[in-house]
């Protein structure tokens, strides 16, 4: 599948609502250091940082509340 990379960012936060942070990472983590995503980096950046809250969201539910020494 092939998209126009300004529409990236947007991709992105429609996986992450669709359940799909495995695959914001690893989308975002292809591009998040190219050259020709700069002027997109911040927001390829935020919504993996919204994915990785997903995982400890899951993990926190999953666990119960606990802290860390």
């Amino acid at each position: 599948m092939q998209i126009p990379l300004s529409w990236l960012p947007g991709l992105l936060c429609l996986l992450e609502e669709s359940g799909q942070p495995e695959a914001v990472l690893e989308l975002g983590a292809e591009f998040a250091d190219s050259q020709a995503a700069t002027p997109y980096r911040r927001d390829i950046l935020m919504a993996m940082s919204l994915a990785k809250c997903t995982f400890a969201r899951k993990v926190v539910h999953e666990f119960g509340d606990f802290r860390a020494c």
